[in-house]
């Protein structure tokens, strides 16, 4: 899948493990690369694993990976696709939003 990123910072920092480090720490930066990697191989969102450890889900358009216990990544469908709901078969290409506390990320999150 393509990958953008919702702002330049965040592109810059996701894109240097040595910048993910300093903002998110060794471990959570470890998750991050790994999140990416798996994202980025898969032809579309379909093809993401939707049990843990990755644990895809989807609320409202906004999909994300888990990153451990405490963490999730969030992205959101990039390549004009409806945002209301959109087939995780149709989404070739992602941009990145946001790393959530679970605390933040809401629980009525649906598998996909």
């Amino acid at each position: 899948m393509e990958i953008t990123f919702s702002d330049a910072n965040l592109c810059v920092v996701f894109n240097r493990f040595d910048l993910l480090c300093a903002r998110y720490g060794a471990e959570q930066a470890r998750a991050i690369a790994i999140r990416m990697g798996v994202l980025a191989a898969a032809p579309a969102l379909s093809a993401v694993p939707q049990r843990p450890p990755v644990d895809l889900r989807a609320e409202g358009g906004v999909y994300s990976v888990s990153l451990g216990r405490h963490h999730r990544l969030q992205f959101r469908p990039a390549n004009g696709v409806p945002v209301k709901s959109p087939r995780a078969a149709t989404v070739t290409k992602i941009e990145v939003t946001e790393m959530v506390a679970l605390k933040s990320y809401s629980r009525r999150s649906t598998h996909v």
